[in-house]
């Protein structure tokens, strides 16, 4: 992931977001937050093309989630 579409955020490069002329350590997830986010996807509903982009995020959420759970 190279360019950030967020305002105000021009690039992250590995483990840290560029503001500007500062860089800042970029924000990470551990198991219980892809486990919150997972669980939140679940319980929601969704329609037309917000359908589409939920699976997709949740296949993400899901992938990283299993990495975590095989890390411990």
């Amino acid at each position: 992931m190279s360019k950030i579409a967020t305002k105000g955020i021009s690039q992250q490069q590995g483990n840290f977001i560029k503001f500007g002329e500062k860089e800042k350590k970029a924000p990470s997830l551990n198991v219980k937050d892809t486990d919150f986010l997972l669980k939140l996807i679940m319980e929601s509903s969704f329609k037309g093309v917000q359908l589409e982009l939920a699976f997709n995020c949740m296949k993400k959420l899901a992938t990283i989630h299993k990495e975590f759970l095989n890390e411990g």
